[in-house]
């Protein structure tokens, strides 16, 4: 999200082609999700950054990266992500994992190649 598509789509392939096999975890966030954290998130807004990438659907990076295969995506709004908030942040995180675009906002993918 960092990255442009086209900056971090040429990376992995240099990453994929360098390596004979190998895994590849990161952060990644919906397009939704980058266009919160450009207006909401203060580590974003505060630094003038600007998210770009986004990644709606993680089999979409199959296609674009040849010979990568999604492994799992984990939300953060997961329980073990949660467990040490308080009960009312707990309860909204629990019923944002139930609601795909939501529980897609921000989470992590891992990838083999």
């Amino acid at each position: 999200m960092y990255l442009s598509e086209e900056d971090g789509l040429e990376l992995f392939r240099r990453i994929t082609a360098h390596f004979p096999s190998g895994e590849l975890l990161f952060d990644a966030f919906s397009t939704a999700g980058v266009r919160l954290s450009n207006r909401a998130n203060p580590a974003v807004v505060t630094s003038g950054a600007r998210l770009g990438w986004s990644i709606d659907d993680p089999h979409d990076l199959e296609g674009a990266v040849p010979g990568l295969r999604l492994v799992a995506e984990t939300p953060f709004t997961g329980k073990s992500e949660v467990d040490d908030q308080p009960w009312p942040t707990r309860l909204l995180l629990g019923a944002m994992t139930r609601v795909r675009p939501l529980r897609r906002l921000s989470r992590l993918l891992h990838y083999r190649f």
